[in-house]
């Protein structure tokens, strides 16, 4: 889904189609150039990654509006 301008709405909307599906087999999400700032990957990985409520293993999140911050503690 990179390079779809998805901000924060888009991109908590899309963890909340991952999740309330649990027999999605996404494993790796592209989400590059969509300028998600930290508080959408934070919902993301809190959701979907960490809460095991997906199969995401790998998240591709270049070209974001990411704090360097966040990147590090990540």
């Amino acid at each position: 889904v990179g390079h779809n301008r998805l901000r924060e709405q888009g991109i908590m909307a899309l963890t909340d189609g991952i999740t309330a599906n649990p027999s999605s087999n996404i494993r790796h999400l592209g989400v590059r150039s969509n300028f998600i700032r930290d508080d959408g990957f934070t919902y993301l990985f809190d959701q979907a990654i960490i809460g095991n409520k997906s199969k995401i293993s790998h998240v591709y999140m270049i070209q974001n509006f990411t704090t360097e911050h966040y990147i590090i503690s990540l």
